[in-house]
């Protein structure tokens, strides 16, 4: 492959160097958090759908060593000649990880039953309003629109993940590639926006090892200054240490993508045969409720 011509811009200062870099560790933070946020959410939401049991969706510590202090017969710790507790690296035991998982699966599931009792009850509640409701009558047929409105609102959680691993994507590259722009060219862009080209854009394929080959289009907010089609190839020659989270972020838009299409699909098909708001709080009350809020925030924007 003929290697790429561009060069970093050598304009940049230390200082300015040192904040793209935290720029890109805080972001990288940031990304990880809002999409481990959005998964635990998508974990409970199956698990209080689906029944699933707890170790399907706890993750099980690595077997390994742990530090632990060390103590007497009579329970109480060892101390140094300077009253200091007295540590022992030791292999985590069979005894030890049975023990530690008893006592998170009995947190668990604690914790679950308290939850399913507060299901429980609001349950109830949502009947008792479906029957003497004002807002639609209780044997009235749900309008398609609602039914539609509603697969959005359960699976939204998979759409946000998409929007955000694209939105992280871009941003990403659009960093890597800002700096093989002359700085003369990025200034001239930021004053007279108007009288540059946008990139059109290019494909970017994860690396097979950290994001399965898989594709992405990607369109960074630059001006058209790189040859199309080679912008892939300067960041995997010259940047190919940053490139391990955007190939992470490119799986897991594809992932949460065929989720998306899976459960919409489970949904219209569990939706099909309800017609009427009787039918659905039989079904699933919440998602009766889900309806109702919305209908009232319609009415609430009209007055």
């Amino acid at each position: 492959m003929e290697e790429s011509k561009f060069e970093k811009d050598d304009t940049l200062s230390s200082d300015e160097l040192i904040k793209f870099m935290n720029e890109i560790e805080d972001e990288d933070s940031e990304y990880s958090e809002s999409i481990k946020e959005s998964i635990r959410k998508l974990q409970f939401q199956e698990l209080m759908q689906d029944d699933l049991l707890p170790e399907e969706i706890m993750v099980d510590r690595a077997w390994g060593n742990t530090v632990r202090g060390e103590r007497n017969e009579d329970g109480s710790f060892v101390r140094d000649e300077n009253n200091r507790v007295v540590y022992n690296m030791k292999p985590v035991t069979y005894t030890d990880k049975k023990a530690e998982w008893d006592h998170a699966k009995a947190c668990w599931d604690e914790a679950r039953k308290r939850k399913k009792l507060e299901l429980k009850r609001r349950k109830l509640e949502i009947q008792r309003e479906a029957l003497r409701s004002e807002v639609v009558g209780i044997y009235s047929k749900i309008d398609d629109k609602y039914k539609t409105f509603l697969i959005e609102s359960l699976t939204s959680e998979y759409s946000n993940i998409m929007m955000r691993s694209e939105k992280y994507v871009n941003k990403r590259i659009e960093q890597l590639l800002k700096a093989y722009i002359p700085q003369t060219l990025k200034s001239c862009k930021t004053r007279y926006p108007e009288a540059f080209i946008e990139n059109p854009g290019f494909m970017y394929v994860a690396s097979k090892e950290y994001g399965e080959g898989k594709m992405l289009w990607v369109k960074p907010n630059l001006p058209y200054y790189f040859t199309q089609g080679t912008e892939l190839q300067i960041l995997r020659e010259n940047e190919a240490k940053f490139l391990f989270n955007i190939d992470k972020s490119v799986l897991q838009f594809h992932y949460n993508r065929d989720m998306l299409a899976k459960r919409e699909m489970h949904y219209a098909v569990m939706l099909k045969d309800i017609k009427t708001y009787y039918n659905l709080v039989q079904k699933n009350p919440f998602w009766y409720d889900i309806i109702i809020n919305e209908i009232k925030r319609q009415a609430d924007e009209l007055f």
